[in-house]
């Protein structure tokens, strides 16, 4: 990045960005250097493995965009199936365990069973 005449470099090692020994995003990158009111995608230049020019992020980033293909009807009706299979599943599943807890018979109390207090109640009444 170039700012005040002097240019600032970041290295890429892996998948962080290095900047003064410190991993970084893009932005935090143009943060430290310019401060706020940069866009990192207009501000950066990158040089790739084997590349002898620079070029701006914003333009690598606009080629990429252009070379994406569009997925074919048949890649996604294939990835909708799998949605809707996943759906499916995961109602059923749903369906079995509501079916089971509706099957669970409620506990009732019977007088051997019963707490001091459904007897206090009892009592209360024959009053």
């Amino acid at each position: 990045m170039h700012h005040d005449a002097r240019c600032h470099y970041a290295e890429v090692n892996g998948e962080d960005l290095l900047y003064l020994g410190r991993p970084v995003s893009p932005r935090q990158f143009t943060l430290m250097v310019a401060g706020p009111g940069r866009n990192a995608w207009r501000e950066l230049w990158v040089r790739l493995n084997g590349e002898k020019n620079w070029v701006r992020a914003s333009k690598l980033r606009s080629d990429l965009e252009q070379r994406a293909t569009p997925a074919s009807p048949a890649e996604v009706m294939a990835v909708a199936a799998r949605g809707m299979s996943a759906a499916l599943h995961t109602t059923l599943a749903l369906m079995e365990h509501a079916s089971h807890e509706a099957a669970k018979i409620p506990e009732r109390r019977l007088p051997k069973h019963r707490r001091l207090e459904d007897y206090m109640i009892d009592d209360c009444k024959a009053d």
